[in-house]
């Protein structure tokens, strides 16, 4: 990714399958236009506009286009997500422990795909 920096973002198109790749970053992959088949050790699952792909550092992850796929990728340091969450709920969590367990708790697997809406990821 080059120089270190907490968090970046790319948008970019793709015509053609990725083959799985994985991060030290936590990826928020926002699926913008069109469809594709992700493949990864959780299987294989579609995705289309409209949804969203959350993936935990370390996590394998390629897709096989159907037409054109484009996407926004959120690259977010783990450190900095914790560290964020912690300073948000302040007021109720002790420390950045109870921060990565409150993230933890919500987010238990390694992937997670889901419909992103006003309220939040659904599914």
């Amino acid at each position: 990714m080059g120089r270190f920096s907490a968090v970046v973002a790319r948008t970019e198109t793709t015509l053609r399958p990725t083959e799985a790749r994985a991060f030290d970053y936590v990826r928020f992959i926002f699926i913008r236009a069109g469809t594709a088949v992700l493949y990864s050790e959780f299987g294989e699952r579609p995705v289309r506009a409209g949804d969203v792909v959350i993936l935990a550092p370390n996590t394998l992850c390629g897709s096989h286009p159907e037409g054109s796929l484009t996407t926004t990728t959120i690259y977010a340091e783990l450190d900095y997500l914790v560290d964020q969450t912690f300073w948000q709920h302040a007021d109720a969590l002790m420390d950045r422990y109870h921060a990565w367990e409150f993230i933890s708790s919500r987010f238990p697997d390694s992937a997670h795909i889901g419909l992103f809406t006003n309220e939040g990821v659904v599914g």
